[in-house]
């Protein structure tokens, strides 16, 4: 499930951002170890992130970067990569009325996408 190519219109924009339940909460930086043991912990309070890019697979937005932006927020500064999960179905998504679930990564560092790879971004 892909974007509407419409979604273009919020690259600069700020969204709201609810993250909810998953694995890796605990993982702010990119030399911390992938998969680790333990309790899982509660994500972070939702927060507004400004979208800086999209990333395309297959003719259809997938993914995109930005920057947490709400200053009274823990994550404020940090990087945020978003990938639509099911990114390859045909249920097309938007930032209204019919919302995508995605899988994120948040960081101190910059995130990048592989050029012709769906996949949740990358530490730079």
């Amino acid at each position: 499930m892909p974007l509407e190519n419409s979604c273009e219109t919020f690259k600069g924009q700020l969204v709201f951002v609810l993250p909810t339940i998953g694995f890796g909460w605990c993982r702010r930086s990119p030399s911390t170890e992938r998969f680790q043991s333990g309790e899982s912990i509660e994500p972070p309070l939702p927060f507004s992130a400004r979208i800086l890019e999209f990333h395309y697979f297959e003719g259809g937005i997938r993914g995109g970067i930005g920057i947490v932006e709400q200053q009274d927020h823990p994550l404020n500064g940090d990087w945020i990569g978003f990938c639509v999960r099911d990114g390859t179905g045909t249920i097309i998504c938007n930032f209204s009325n019919n919302l995508a679930e995605s899988n994120i990564r948040i960081g101190t560092a910059m995130l990048y996408f592989v050029a012709g790879k769906l996949d949740i971004p990358y530490y730079g």
